[in-house]
């Protein structure tokens, strides 16, 4: 991990510290979810594109039965 992205989870957990205790205090009055937003970003990022690959490897797969399908049935081979 490189100093920039060392640099931005300090930044993102400082941001979530600051926000709770305001949280906490009365100060702002905003969901739960919402304040602590910064944690799922990067897990649902990630889950994200795991499922654009999942769906792209299953439709190639489907492609190429497909593929297979119809040249067996027009070429016969």
């Amino acid at each position: 991990m490189n100093d920039t992205t060392r640099n931005m989870i300090n930044i993102e957990w400082a941001m979530i510290i600051v926000f709770s205790i305001l949280k906490l205090t009365g100060i702002i009055t905003w969901s739960w979810w919402w304040l602590l937003a910064f944690l799922f970003f990067y897990p649902m990022v990630l889950m994200a594109v795991i499922v654009v690959v999942g769906l792209a490897v299953i439709i190639l797969m489907f492609c190429e039965e497909l593929w297979r399908f119809l040249y067996k049935m027009f070429v016969g081979k």
